[in-house]
């Protein structure tokens, strides 16, 4: 999913953010997205099996759960006009890939401070019953 949410990515209207395609982590210990602010840096994606009805003749059904996430800083003090826009458009990637056969599609917004930085972070959670 981590593919399908760049490419969403690079469709929508960023304004004075950018996108960048590395992996949120720096080899010196200090998340990229703190280094670098307003740049958008996407995750790699997790994928989680869960059980989700268990039956006696061992023949159980699990929910499959690829989860994608997203980070971003900003300076605190004085976040672009188009913070709360950005936050919205990227939102809606948890509608991409009808085809794939999920049953449920998430995405939740977390803010914190780091130093002057605003982080927002997006978790994107797919959700498929096999």
């Amino acid at each position: 999913m981590r593919s399908e949410l760049i490419a969403y990515f690079k469709t929508i209207n960023l304004g004075t953010f950018s996108l960048s395609e590395e992996l949120p982590r720096a080899e010196s210990g200090t998340p990229l997205y703190l280094k670098n602010p307003k740049r958008i840096y996407v995750d790699k994606t997790v994928f989680n099996e869960e059980p989700l009805i268990d039956t006696l003749n061992g023949v159980d059904i699990h929910n499959k759960i690829q989860s994608v996430t997203v980070y971003f800083a900003a300076d605190a003090k004085t976040l672009p006009n188009n913070y709360d826009a950005v936050v919205e458009l990227m939102r809606a990637g948890k509608d991409i890939n009808n085809t794939q056969g999920f049953t449920r599609r998430e995405c939740t917004v977390d803010t914190s401070y780091e130093a002057d930085n605003l982080v927002t972070e997006l978790e994107f959670r797919y959700t498929k019953i096999t």
